[in-house]
């Protein structure tokens, strides 16, 4: 901390004279003259919740009075005192000199919960090793991990498997989850591979814990929770769809987010039910507005086991011109929040929810040692808050904190902060030692790849992609690309785009496409190019727009004249999403007749050739889902639908344009327009096939 010695001038003149006195004045009491007050409070101080700590200043010419932070008082130079409830306390000592002159002092004391005998554990993509006084970071478009060095910032290049998403350390062992369906663990002091565990196709690993000897993942594609040793999968239950973020407790049960919402609630996935995550009534104003928790990027629980922290974005599913009437907005669309759960009652502590302001997104967390601070990372705008974990209220900000920030750590002994600026291939260390500064500064930096992996004008289109900093892509820090295409995928969300001149339309995942490969973008084909995605930036996101006003009138019809060429960052976004052509592999087996009886009651008809869509032809298609709260095409007629490709819709539920469809089942029974007769085991049977592409 900072001490500050202040004495304060209570009279204005010196006993016996008229001269104005100064600080080293002498002040009185019945006319005899005494030396100003001094107080200091002593060094910054931890205790456990509701045990006594002893408080010793050093005063001078005064009585000493302590403000102690939770209400209470106490006086006298060395006190006694028990706080009640966790928190961070500022402690004030006031001495007050018989003439009525005072100084004081501050000093600031952590009260926590003390930690749990085997504290929780979550995953992240970067973690620490204290023993080596090491850390390692995972990038997904790579085959490896850095392993950095704490004390000289030496980096060492590891190979992994492809795809790594996060990386955990227990003990003597790293593990590290890929998405290439594989988890590798390694010895943290040589580095050396000793275990690979190959996972079943379409596992999609996503996160990966250690605790207490055994490692814990959880598989996005399957919805399952993995034990496993550094040899084989010892164990599987199941967690729920689409489980990504996880964190297992004090306790040794499992928590994953769900990363996808539905439109009406969000979820936290446990064996067993899952813990619901409530729709936030806003208002939308400001600095609120409603939405449903969703983009469920990270949690992390409190070293006694007792609150889990998630960090998400809400997204505004009940405002929209067709839905109540108010059109959607820069600022009322998307916002990040924090949401907690009481793990004791196993219920979300709904009114300790929290809203950012001018932010859209929260994609990283970290808690100091003893649980009093919570470090928030909001990627799309390179920020990192500090906030009190008992109070969610913000104390600190860490501004241009690197693109992409995908994962934050604190050392064991909480004076630095890591923070991954993936996108920057590079992690960043923070002097968080003083709490009492509002922005911590930079301490080193070091590279996280040993070469980069994309093309530059590629790279240079994925941080355009993931930026709401940019005031060019974005307005006030909200909306970017990828937070309804996160991981260039979809957000699972129905959005009322009614004031754009469409209607309700569920968002569609870029992967697999390659842009335009298979032909015009959106549920209406109203986008022949990549680079309209200009017209969002500038009208959905609030941006300035990557093209000059001049060449934005000139092109802004979308089915008109090209903006490809005019502008090499709007090129370079492009070439990024034309790098989606893969899609994540099915974890589901065809069917034996499934492609026959897909071809027999005419699918393939519209899902045609290799990519399953007639999307290149530029036609569309009412399949009796044309109603009122579809809209129109670009502000005109609406004649149909475009064809969305079948590869990967095994993972991108809900279906249709308005996401009507929960499941691949009901969006085959929806298609009223056929005249081709299909019995309930045909659906069952196409639907197992489309599963499977």
């Amino acid at each position: 901390m900072r001490h500050a010695l202040i004495s304060v001038l209570a009279i204005s003149g010196c006993v016996g004279t008229t001269d104005v006195c100064d600080t080293d004045c002498p002040d009185t009491d019945d006319g005899v003259a005494s030396v100003a007050p001094t107080a200091e409070a002593g060094a910054d101080l931890e205790v456990p919740v509701g045990v006594s700590l002893e408080l010793t200043s050093t005063v001078t010419g005064g009585d000493a009075t302590w403000d102690l932070g939770d209400g209470a008082k106490e006086t006298g130079a060395a006190i006694t005192h028990a706080w009640s409830t966790p928190g961070n306390y500022v402690v004030v000592l006031t001495v007050v000199s018989p003439g009525g002159r005072r100084a004081s002092d501050t000093t600031r004391v952590t009260v926590y919960r003390p930690a749990a005998p085997v504290p929780p554990v979550a995953s992240s993509t970067i973690a620490v090793d204290a023993v080596h006084q090491r850390v390692w970071v995972v990038l997904p478009e790579t085959a490896e991990a850095a392993v950095i060095d704490l004390v000289d910032q030496h980096v060492d290049h590891v190979t992994t498997c492809e795809h790594p998403r996060t990386v955990a350390v227990d003990g003597d062992r790293v593990a590290i989850a890929c998405e290439s369906d594989a988890v590798a663990v390694f010895d943290a002091a040589t580095f050396e591979r000793v275990g690979l565990v190959a996972l079943d196709r379409g596992s999609r690993p996503y996160g990966v814990v250690g605790q207490d000897g055994a490692w814990f993942v959880s598989a996005q594609g399957t919805g399952a929770l993995l034990t496993m040793d550094e040899h084989a999968v010892v164990d599987s239950a199941p967690l729920g769809a689409d489980a990504r973020a996880l964190v297992v407790g004090a306790d040794g049960a499992a928590y994953a987010s769900r990363f996808r919402s539905t439109d009406d609630h969000g979820e936290v996935l446990t064996i067993g039910a899952p813990i619901a995550l409530d729709v936030d009534p806003g208002p939308d104003s400001d600095t609120t507005q409603r939405g449903v928790p969703t983009s469920l990027h990270a949690m992390v629980a409190s070293p006694d086991g007792g609150t889990l922290y998630i960090g998400a974005t809400l997204a505004n599913t009940a405002r929209g011109t067709f839905r109540d009437g108010e059109a959607l907005t820069f600022e009322t669309a998307v916002r990040a929040t924090l949401r907690v759960i009481d793990l004791a009652s196993g219920l979300e502590d709904f009114d300790a929810r929290k809203q950012f302001d001018n932010h859209g997104q929260v994609t990283a967390l970290a808690l100091a040692p003893r649980g009093n601070w919570l470090y928030v990372g909001h990627g799309a705008t390179q920020t990192i808050a500090r906030v009190d974990a008992y109070t969610l209220r913000s104390a600190a900000t860490i501004l241009d904190a690197g693109h992409g920030l995908s994962g934050l750590a604190v050392t064991p002994d909480g004076r630095t902060l890591l923070v991954h600026a993936w996108l920057d291939r590079e992690l960043r260390a923070y002097d968080i030692s003083d709490p009492s500064v509002p922005s911590p500064p930079l301490l080193w930096t070091a590279p996280t790849v040993s070469a980069e992996p994309l093309a530059a004008n590629v790279l240079a289109g994925k941080k355009l992609f993931y930026d709401a900093y940019d005031p060019r892509m974005a307005r006030d820090g909200y909306a970017t690309c990828a937070v309804c295409h996160p991981d260039g995928r979809d957000d699972g969300i129905t959005w009322d785009f009614t004031s754009r001149g469409e209607g309700l339309r569920n968002t569609i995942s870029l992967e697999g496409r390659g842009g335009t490969a298979m032909g015009p973008v959106h549920w209406t084909g109203n986008f022949d190019e990549i680079q309209d995605f200009e017209n969002d930036i500038r009208n959905g996101q609030g941006g300035h727009g990557l093209l000059t006003d001049a060449q934005f009138a000139d092109t802004s019809d979308t089915l008109g004249a090209a903006k490809a060429g005019l502008n090499e960052d709007l090129d370079a976004l492009a070439a990024y999403v034309d790098s989606l052509t893969t899609t994540p592999p099915s974890p589901f087996a065809a069917p034996a007749d499934g492609a026959a009886r897909f071809a027999a009651k005419g699918c393939a008809t519209c899902h045609s050739g290799e990519s399953y869509t007639d999307s290149a032809l530029d036609v569309r298609h009412d399949i009796g889902t044309i109603d009122a709260a579809a809209g129109q095409r670009l502000h005109g007629a609406l004649d149909g639908f475009d064809t969305p490709t079948l590869l990967g819709a095994w993972a991108t539920g809900p279906y249709l344009h308005d996401g009507s469809a929960l499941t691949v089942e009901e969006a085959i029974t929806r298609h009223a327009q056929s005249d081709i007769a299909i019995s309930a085991e045909d659906i069952e049977v196409i639907a197992g096939f489309v599963r499977s592409l």
